[in-house]
């Protein structure tokens, strides 16, 4: 509307001699405006759109990234027990082989005692068997879910460079979106300003919007970068090495008390999922709130003209 009657007071300034065509060029100008109007409405549009699509393929990345680093965190708390547990039935074996070996030759000297020295050594064989295959089921359980955890792994790391690389090339799409919006405004603008028949103060403003339009467009393009950028100092992994591999053996059950740590190891990756997944959610909104343009907070200032540029501010909001 300020934009209009200052149109108007421009026009009323004029010589008489161009009275007649006077109101033709207004009007022309004033649909010129409009277009321009509708062309940056339709691009703010088409911004918001992208926006949210952006919003929703960064939310997906961190809700992959934090499944990701759980399950890297469950799969060296796993590799660690086993390292340790295989050190301590190492250890124990040693030790009942030595006591096995000592009890033979005991066995051995004691002639008298034959008898009893084999039926005590049966029975001590027997326990020390059945301890052993006791230990190997333990260790092939804990192998069993080594692997289970690796196979996760390595299906949600496809999955989170999927899920990048579809990113990617939604983020390439929208620069070159970006950059052919801008191109057409710019040409637009730039029609504007070639012609003879605009005011000073039409001018000003026209300029003050190409520069608030590229100001806008390179916003948008730093925030697509730093989002698809984002991940890639964080997500330095490390491959499992293949040191100690599990036993291969095949057991149908397993003792209740591992059904027991199965459960709660089952709850308290539960909990971490959660609790990653809304710590994630928390920074998101935070990077996006932080990078996303804000136009109508901003003030602008101009030496020459500033009632013009507040006005149209405030037209724009």
């Amino acid at each position: 509307m300020n934009f209009r009657r200052i149109l108007s007071k421009s026009s009323l300034k004029s010589s008489s001699s161009s009275e007649k065509s006077q109101p033709e060029e207004v009007i022309k100008l004033q649909s010129e405006i409009e277009l321009l109007k509708q062309t940056i409405d339709s691009l703010k549009v088409s911004i918001e759109s992208r926006d949210a699509a952006i919003g929703t393929l960064a939310r997906e990345k961190e809700k992959m990234y934090v499944e990701l680093k759980s399950a890297q965190r469950t799969n060296r708390n796993l590799h660690q027990q086993l390292v340790d547990e295989r050190d301590i039935h190492s250890k124990e074996k040693d030790f009942l082989i030595n006591e096995i070996n000592r009890l033979t030759k005991r066995n051995e000297n004691e002639t008298n005692d034959q008898e009893n020295g084999d039926r005590f050594e049966d029975q001590v064989k027997g326990a020390l068997s059945d301890e052993l295959k006791a230990k190997d089921e333990v260790i092939y359980n804990i192998g069993a879910k080594y692997l289970k955890i690796k196979s996760s792994k390595i299906l949600f790391q496809k999955k989170f460079e999927k899920l990048q690389a579809q990113n990617k090339k939604t983020c390439e799409n929208i620069i070159l979106l970006l950059q052919e919006n801008r191109k057409t405004l710019d040409n637009l603008l730039d029609k504007l300003l070639k012609s003879s028949s605009i005011s000073p103060n039409s001018r000003k403003y026209l300029k003050l919007l190409q520069i608030n339009a590229s100001l806008h467009y390179e916003n948008t393009q730093l925030k697509i970068y730093l989002s698809s950028n984002q991940d890639r100092t964080k997500n330095v992994t490390q491959e499992p090495s293949d040191k100690y591999r599990p036993i291969t053996k095949q057991t149908t059950s397993g003792t209740k008390s591992e059904e027991k740590m199965n459960r709660l190891s089952i709850n308290s990756t539960m909990k971490l999922l959660n609790a990653h997944e809304f710590e994630g959610l928390k920074s998101f909104k935070y990077i996006h709130r932080s990078f996303s343009p804000n136009v109508r907070g901003t003030i602008y200032r101009s030496v020459s003209d500033s009632c013009i540029v507040r006005s149209t501010i405030r037209e724009l909001c």
